[in-house]
C-alpha cells in the first residue's frame, strides 16, 4: 500500500472519528433528557467540545484541510450547540453554565493563532479528565463518561496515525498526549466501575 492510499484511508477514517467523538455526549444527554435532571454530569466537556472543534476549524482554515478538520468540526460545533441548550434546560446551576459558555466565548477567538490554541484542541480529547479527582475521592466512577472517552481513545489513534502521514507535529504531539491520558482515564474506569463502585454519598451533586 502506498503513503498516498494509507493517508486518504485514514484521513476519511479521522473524519469518521471526529463525527463520532462529536456525538459521542449524546447518550448522555438522552438519559438526562429523561431523568429531567443532569445529575453528576459536568457542563465542562460540552462547551470543551464548542470550544475546541471551533480552534480546529479555523485551524483546518488557516492549513486548507476543509476535510476531515473543517467540515467535521464544524459538525462537533453544532452538536455541542444542541448538548448545552438540552443540558442547560435541565441544570439547577444555570449560572454556572452560562459562566462557562461566557469565558468559551471570549478566549476562544483570541487563541486560534496563538499558542493556547494547543490547549483548546486538546480540551476536547481531555475532557473526560475533568471528573479524575472526583473519582479518586469517591472510588466511583460514575463521574466518567465512558462513551465519549472511548470515542476520543479511538480518535487519538486515527488522528495520531494521520498525523504521522501527513508529518503535522501538532496533530502528532497533542494526540500522542491524549492518548495516553484517555488510556489512564479508561483504567480508572475499569478499577472504579459504577456497577461494582456505586456512588455512595447520594448528596454528591454535580454541575
Amino acid at each position: 500500500m502506498s503513503k498516498e492510499v494509507a493517508t486518504l484511508i485514514f484521513r476519511i477514517l479521522a473524519g469518521i472519528a471526529t463525527i463520532g467523538l462529536a456525538s459521542s455526549p449524546a447518550l448522555l444527554l438522552i438519559r438526562i433528557y429523561k431523568q429531567k435532571h443532569v445529575g453528576v454530569a459536568s457542563a465542562f466537556p460540552l462547551a470543551a467540545l464548542l470550544g475546541s472543534s471551533h480552534v480546529w476549524v479555523i485551524y483546518g482554515y488557516l492549513t486548507s484541510n476543509y476535510f476531515p478538520l473543517v467540515s467535521c468540526f464544524l459538525y462537533g460545533e453544532c452538536c455541542a450547540i444542541v448538548f448545552l441548550v438540552i443540558y442547560c434546560s435541565y441544570s439547577t446551576d444555570k449560572r454556572y453554565v452560562f459562566r462557562m459558555l461566557a469565558a468559551v466565548v471570549t478566549i476562544v477567538p483570541s487563541s486560534s493563532s496563538t499558542p493556547s490554541s494547543v490547549l483548546w484542541g486538546g480540551c476536547l480529547y481531555g475532557a473526560p479528565l475533568e471528573k479524575v479527582v472526583q473519582v479518586l475521592k469517591h472510588k466511583s466512577a460514575v463521574f466518567i463518561n465512558v462513551h465519549m472517552v472511548i470515542a476520543g481513545l479511538t480518535s487519538n489513534i486515527v488522528w495520531l496515525t494521520y498525523g504521522i502521514l501527513i508529518t503535522n507535529l501538532f496533530i502528532m504531539c497533542l494526540n500522542a498526549f491524549f492518548l495516553l491520558a484517555n488510556m489512564f482515564t479508561l483504567l480508572l474506569y475499569r478499577v472504579y466501575d459504577p456497577k461494582t463502585h456505586p456512588l455512595k454519598d447520594c448528596r454528591t451533586t454535580s454541575r
